[in-house]
């Protein structure tokens, strides 16, 4: 028996029992909705090494599910660095109790020296509601999009500040701005990042993958028993996006079956060679 959001055959056979014994409510066409019985994407990006940014070997998340990953906090933890958004600052000076839909999330432009298409290709923007507490701070959000293409962060994390080395790529919300008021900005760490305090630029590299244990049924749903990532249950598909210079070498990409939530690329990096390298991420119902 599945224990999150994907959903085994019988389950969902379950879920359309003859509506005259049975009504079918909103939870259920949601659950249907949201599994179909085959394997699901929950991420894709790309890992990039961005030469004119320290040669660091960024991810570039193009699209990742919620559900699989690090549930949005609420209150003063929207701060915390373990968030996927974190908030570096919640805003001052805006409506008490108000929720702010729509709101644009700008990203600022990414610093980098390097002339290649994938470090250069702009993000695209994300869309957030925003609902402030008594004091005009931002207390809780929803992600209705997550944009594309936003970068991660790199290096050593710092878990006393919740900084890493080389931080993430920032985003604006300037619609909001007015008299008396100091917009929320937030923090791109993503759902997928580097293992801290490996090496810069190795041959083999380890990102960890984000857990959501919150359950099926919660406000904000997620995997319960089922959160971890695994060699069983995760697909990972993998492509070079450039040729590798050294030819005797070919990558590979797969979470480690000794180190659930552990995303292994191999020969991400031949000795002078950086390919960048496309990685999807699928679940498998259980």
């Amino acid at each position: 028996m599945s224990n999150g959001t994907l959903k085994t055959k019988n389950e969902l056979i379950s879920l359309l029992a003859d509506n005259n014994t049975k009504a079918i409510s909103a939870a259920d066409v949601q659950s249907i909705v949201k599994s179909n019985y085959q394997p699901v994407m929950i991420f894709t990006g790309a890992f990039i090494r961005d030469e004119g940014n320290n040669n660091n070997w960024n991810v570039r998340t193009n699209y990742y599910n919620p559900d699989f990953f690090r549930p949005r906090a609420t209150g003063a933890s929207i701060t915390g660095g373990d968030q996927i958004w974190r908030f570096t600052n919640r805003g001052s000076g805006l409506t008490a109790n108000h929720t702010y839909e729509n709101v644009v999330v700008t990203p600022t432009t990414w610093s980098s020296g390097d002339s290649n298409p994938l470090v250069t290709y702009a993000s695209t923007s994300a869309l957030f509601n925003l609902y402030t507490n008594s004091a005009g701070n931002v207390d809780r959000y929803d992600i209705l999009s997550s944009g594309s293409g936003w970068w991660g962060p790199h290096g050593t994390y710092n878990s006393g500040s919740g900084n890493w080395q080389y931080r993430g790529q920032f985003g604006t919300m300037t619609g909001l701005a007015g008299a008396g008021i100091t917009t929320p900005t937030v923090e791109f760490i993503g759902p997928v990042v580097w293992k801290s305090g490996q090496a810069s630029n190795p041959e083999d590299a380890t990102y960890i993958l984000s857990t959501n244990t919150n359950l099926p049924s919660a406000t904000i749903p997620g995997q319960g028993a089922s959160s971890n990532h695994t060699f069983l249950n995760t697909l990972v598909q993998h492509s070079r996006l450039e040729s590798l210079a050294q030819a005797d070498n070919s990558s590979g990409a797969l979470i480690l079956a000794t180190a659930s939530n552990n995303l292994f690329i191999q020969a991400i990096r031949d000795n002078t060679s950086d390919p960048a390298m496309q990685v999807s991420l699928w679940r498998m119902p259980s």
